[in-house]
């Protein structure tokens, strides 16, 4: 699937971190996620990020297209 993908795309905006499934440990995920919950970088970030977003309207005009499209 786009897991991977999308995992690696929020860790490259710096809004998360991406873990290797083959990797994977609950350690390894329980220390990514107390640095992350640690960071005011990663919270200043992250709540730019949701106000951003906010005011986006991404499933409507995809969908507007859509109909754009097959109409």
């Amino acid at each position: 699937g786009d897991q991977w993908d999308n995992g690696a795309r929020i860790a490259r905006l710096g809004l998360g971190a991406c873990l290797s499934p083959q990797r994977y440990t609950v350690e390894r995920t329980t220390e990514t996620l107390a640095r992350l919950l640690a960071d005011p970088a990663f919270a200043q970030r992250a709540q730019a990020t949701r106000e951003r977003m906010r005011g986006e309207t991404g499933a409507a005009t995809a969908a507007a297209a859509i109909l754009r499209r097959v109409s």
